[in-house]
C-alpha cells in the first residue's frame, strides 16, 4: 500500500491531556512520512453512553452523532492506532467504551464492519507508572486478540515507562523506540 493512501488514525484513551501515551504517540507519528494522512481523535471528548447489549432484539440502526463520528473514522482507517494509558492492567474506560461499541457495529445491517476492517492494521501505544513491563501483558493481549477476531493485522504495542505526566520525554530508551515504531510504513 503506498503512503499516499495510507490513514493514521489515533485514539487516544486518556483521562486527560498531554499525557505520556499521547507525547509518546505523538513522538512516533512525527515520524511517519508527510503524505500519510493522520486523525487525531481525544475519546474523552467524545463522550459515549455506556454500551447497552441489544444483540437479542431487533438490529441496530446505523449510528449517530458521536457514535457515528468514530465509527466513520474507524472505518476511514487503513491503520487505527490505541494509545491509552495502562489502567488496572488495562486500557481506559473511554478506550473499553469505544470498543465495547464495536459489538454493536458487527450488528448493523448493511454497515459490514467485519469485512471493512478486516486486512487493516491495528497499533497499540501505552505508557504506565510502573517499571514492569509484564503489567501490560493484559493490555497487549486485548489488542491482540482484538485484531485476530477481526482479522486486522496487529502491529505492536509501543509502551513506555514513566511517572508524572510529561516525564516520558525524559526517559531515552521509549522515545527512541517510538522514532523507529511506525518504521515500515517509511
Amino acid at each position: 500500500m503506498a503512503d499516499a493512501n495510507r490513514k493514521f488514525v489515533f485514539l487516544l484513551g486518556s483521562g486527560r491531556r498531554g499525557g505520556n501515551t499521547e507525547i509518546l504517540a505523538e513522538e512516533a507519528a512525527a515520524q511517519l512520512p508527510s503524505d500519510v494522512e493522520q486523525e487525531w481523535i481525544r475519546l474523552l471528548d467524545h463522550n459515549l453512553p455506556p454500551f447497552e447489549d441489544k444483540s437479542e432484539g431487533e438490529p441496530p440502526a446505523l449510528p449517530e452523532g458521536t457514535e457515528r463520528k468514530l465509527l466513520d473514522a474507524t472505518l476511514s482507517a487503513t491503520d487505527l492506532v490505541v494509545a491509552s494509558p495502562l489502567y488496572w492492567y488495562g486500557v481506559t474506560s473511554h478506550t473499553q467504551a469505544y470498543l465495547e461499541y464495536w459489538d454493536k457495529w458487527f450488528l448493523v445491517p448493511g454497515l459490514e464492519f467485519t469485512e471493512r476492517i478486516k486486512g487493516r492494521n491495528l497499533w497499540g501505544v501505552t505508557a504506565m507508572g510502573v517499571k514492569d513491563h509484564t503489567h501490560a501483558e493484559p493490555l497487549r493481549e486485548k489488542l491482540r486478540l482484538t485484531a485476530d477476531f477481526t482479522e486486522m493485522n496487529w502491529k505492536g504495542l509501543l509502551l513506555g515507562t514513566a511517572g508524572a505526566s510529561g516525564k516520558i520525554r525524559e526517559r531515552v530508551e521509549p522515545m527512541a523506540r517510538a522514532k523507529e515504531f511506525f518504521a515500515e510504513t517509511s
